[in-house]
């Protein structure tokens, strides 16, 4: 004989549901406007197309990493990469278009201090001035436009019926394991990434070589790449392991 949930249940199961769409129209709404205004302005002012870009990488990452804070899925691949377009892709943008000036005007910095604090002394203005070819502004543009295609095409398909149906079966790999010592596998993925950070090192010419700096060191290029880089994600991989871990632990309550 089925038996239906007691009406309060079922109210709030609904409630619930109408809540989290709420929230998810009501961001919706508020990137759409954001990304609105951005064209607006763009369109008025005559303003780099990257401009327009920026606002669409902004608005729609920043949307998905309060939809998913909000509904304390922290850690899903859409957070993740969410997270990292918003903060990498989103912010760090905005503050070079912003000093634009000090980009295109690259000083040899005096002291380390200067390297890491100013970014006219910083190694991405030593790349516009050397290594960039053709004009900032068009190189701008295609950078945001691929990163801005890269993330609207991984929303709209993490969000697809056939992606849902994919996440369900992957979220099923692995139930009929045994269980097995969560950290070990934090300490074995940790030992592999830094192994592969010291091996990558050695491999470049040490520390004083490394430490050059991004365009003139080989550290990034040292034995094979592709597989190097495979292998130093390892680290990453344990730190994201231990903080799930870490974060899906009870409370321990005190006796009374």
């Amino acid at each position: 004989m089925l038996r239906t949930a007691p009406p309060s249940q079922q109210v709030v199961g609904r409630s619930g549901w109408r809540g989290t769409a709420r929230l998810e129209r009501g961001l919706a709404i508020a990137a759409a406007a954001a990304m609105a205004l951005a064209g607006l302005v763009v369109l008025v002012s005559g303003a780099p197309v990257a401009w327009l870009l920026l606002a669409i990488t902004g608005a729609t990452s920043a949307a998905v990493v309060v939809r998913a804070f909000l509904q304390r899925r922290y850690f899903e691949p859409l957070t993740i990469v969410a997270a990292v377009t918003f903060v990498s892709f989103a912010i760090r943008p905005l503050q070079l278009f912003l000093s634009v000036d000090d980009l295109v005007s690259w000083f040899r910095p005096t002291k380390l201090d200067d390297e890491v604090l100013r970014l006219d002394s910083s190694e991405t203005a030593q790349f516009v001035a050397q290594r960039l070819t053709g004009d900032l502004e068009p190189a701008l543009t295609r950078a945001m436009a691929a990163v801005t295609l890269f993330f609207v095409l991984f929303v709209v398909g993490y969000s697809l019926p056939v992606a849902r149906g994919l996440r369900r079966r992957i979220s099923r790999v692995g139930t009929r394991v045994a269980a097995f010592d969560v950290s070990a596998v934090v300490v074995l993925c940790l030992a592999i990434g830094i192994g592969a950070q010291l091996v990558a090192l050695i491999l470049a010419g040490g520390p004083d070589e490394a430490f050059k700096g991004q365009i003139v060191t080989k550290v990034l290029e040292a034995g094979s790449p592709l597989f190097m880089h495979f292998l130093m994600a390892f680290s990453t991989i344990g730190l994201v392991i231990w903080a799930i871990v870490r974060s899906s632990r009870p409370a321990l309550i005190p006796n009374s």
